[in-house]
């Protein structure tokens, strides 16, 4: 489990309601306003390979070797 603040690189946010997806297409989140995210259900496997998806578009994410809840909110670039 991490919280995150998803940007895209252009530096505003996902909409809100975009779903945050693994390689197999198992649902990890769901965007918040501003971006706030708690995912879970990640696996070791799904860390280098996440997208972030909506009706106009997809970003794909980049999530931190090494993270829990113990790590705070971290900032999640989305390109």
């Amino acid at each position: 489990h991490l919280i995150g603040n998803i940007r895209l690189a252009v530096g505003s946010f996902p909409p809100l309601v975009s779903l945050v997806i693994s390689q197999k297409g198992s649902v990890l989140g769901i965007i918040g306003d501003q971006g706030f995210t708690y995912l879970s259900g990640i696996s070791y496997e799904d860390r280098n390979n996440v997208s972030v998806a909506w009706s106009q578009g997809q970003c794909k994410l980049q999530l931190p070797e090494h993270s829990d809840l113990t790590s705070g909110v971290l900032l999640l670039p989305c390109h």
